[in-house]
């Protein structure tokens, strides 16, 4: 089997049990294993090319999938003020450039982390991503578009907020370095924006109907989803 990436001939059986989730991959009559129907009678072996094309379309949907989860991750870090979350997605020599503020990943970090306080809290839902190759084919570089979606709750006085939204994408270089895919460069776009005015008062609980507890409504630190994970501090 043709290698890629260094790889063993060994590598075709581990990515068929990551794509299967560890279940049993049949076997063909002729002994060959593979992601391929039982029942499918076999017309002939595959040519190294065709091998080759298969080893490379599987290793690049693990390859996006393990983008989109640390895409998502990200996402989650921001939102939560989580330090080790973010530098889990990110090179140490990064750059980004926000429009409004730009660098490198230690100054991104500071940013961020704890974040200004008048934000009180973040969402990222982010869309769907666009893959594609960079020009020279490299097996290591991914360049990713993410649409991406943030509502933010901006302080404006000790018992007062407004709600602001703000719709971009984020266009970023994914490398992978031992394995590991994070960012190596991230550039922000934005598309619209949108003042939403008043925040609702949280003290009321929603639409009128008072909380049980103070732990349900969110916040960008000490919310409650730390203890939902075990992580408390």
């Amino acid at each position: 089997m043709a290698k890629r990436n260094g790889r063993g001939s060994d590598w075709q059986s581990r990515t068929a049990t990551a794509i299967t989730g560890g279940m049993t991959v049949p076997r063909l009559a002729d002994g060959r294993g593979g992601l391929h129907h039982p029942d499918r009678p076999v017309t002939g072996g595959r040519s190294a090319a065709t091998e080759k094309t298969m080893d490379d379309a599987l290793q690049d949907m693990i390859d996006r999938e393990a983008i989109r989860l640390c895409l998502a991750r990200l996402a989650r870090g921001e939102d939560r003020r989580d330090a080790t979350l973010i530098q889990s997605c990110w090179w140490p020599d990064a750059r980004f450039d926000f429009g409004i503020k730009s660098g490198d990943f230690a100054a991104y970090l500071a940013w961020v982390v704890p974040g200004a306080q008048a934000v009180r809290n973040t969402q990222h839902f982010l869309g769907q991503s666009h893959f594609e190759r960079g020009s020279d084919g490299d097996d290591n570089l991914w360049l990713v578009e993410t649409p991406m979606l943030s509502p933010h709750r901006i302080a404006t006085g000790a018992d007062s907020a407004r709600d602001i939204c703000i719709a971009g994408r984020y266009l970023d270089r994914f490398v992978r370095r031992d394995g590991e895919w994070r960012i190596a460069e991230r550039l922000l776009l934005y598309d619209w924006s949108q003042d939403f005015g008043a925040a609702a008062d949280w003290s009321q609980g929603v639409m009128g109907a008072p909380f049980s507890a103070p732990h349900f409504a969110g916040s960008a630190q000490g919310d409650h989803s730390a203890t939902f994970f075990g992580k408390s501090r």
